[in-house]
C-alpha cells in the first residue's frame, strides 16, 4: 500500500503580514440558484444587510459581469457593504450629462440615510476627456450629495455621513 506524501514545504501555509486586513467575501451561491442570484453575507449587522437587500432590489446584475458591478438605467456601479458602511468603488454612466449617475447616487445616498450607515469612495476620475468629470468637477459632484472631504488622504478619500444613526431596536 502507498504512503501518503508529505505535503511540499511551499503548500504550507505561512503567515502574511496582510492576514488581519478583512477584505469582502463574495456571498455564497446557494444550490439550485444562479450566481445571478446573491445571498446575504454572514456577519453583516441587520441594518447593513437590509441595506444590502435594497440595493439589490433597486439595481440590476450586469450581464455577464463576474465583479459584482450592479446597474441602474446605463449606470453601471460597483458598491461593497462593510460593518457601517457602503464603499462605492466604482460608478459610470453610458450617458453622461444626462442625471442618470445621479439618480444612482441619489438612491445611494437614500439607502445611506434609511439604514444609517456611511458611504466612503475615492473621487478619482477612472477616465479623463470624452465628457467625464475631471477631478475638480468630480469632486464637486461628490460634495454636492453631502460627501465630506478625508484630511490628509493620497486618493481624494471622501464620505458621506448620515444625518441619523440607526439604532438597533431593545431585545426583548
Amino acid at each position: 500500500m502507498p504512503q501518503p506524501q508529505p505535503a511540499p514545504p511551499h503548500a504550507a501555509a505561512a503567515p502574511s503580514r496582510n492576514a488581519a486586513i478583512r477584505r469582502p467575501v463574495p456571498p455564497p451561491v446557494a444550490s439550485g440558484t444562479s450566481p445571478a442570484t446573491p445571498t446575504g453575507p454572514a456577519g453583516l449587522p441587520p441594518a447593513t444587510q437590509a441595506a444590502r437587500q435594497c440595493y439589490l432590489r433597486h439595481t440590476t446584475p450586469v450581464p455577464g459581469s463576474r465583479s459584482g458591478f450592479r446597474q441602474l438605467g446605463p449606470v453601471r456601479m460597483l458598491v461593497c457593504f462593510w460593518q457601517d458602511r457602503m464603499s462605492l468603488l466604482q460608478i459610470h454612466s453610458d450617458a453622461r450629462r444626462a442625471g442618470h449617475g445621479s439618480r444612482a447616487m441619489a438612491l445611494l445616498v437614500a439607502i445611506a440615510e434609511l439604514h444609517g450607515l456611511h458611504i466612503v469612495a475615492n473621487a478619482l476620475p477612472l477616465v479623463h476627456g470624452g465628457g467625464c468629470l475631471d477631478q475638480r468637477a468630480l469632486t464637486a459632484w461628490y460634495l454636492g450629495f453631502g460627501f465630506e472631504r478625508i484630511p490628509g488622504s493620497s486618493m481624494n478619500a471622501i464620505i458621506y455621513s448620515p444625518t441619523r444613526r440607526h439604532r438597533p431596536e431593545p431585545a426583548d
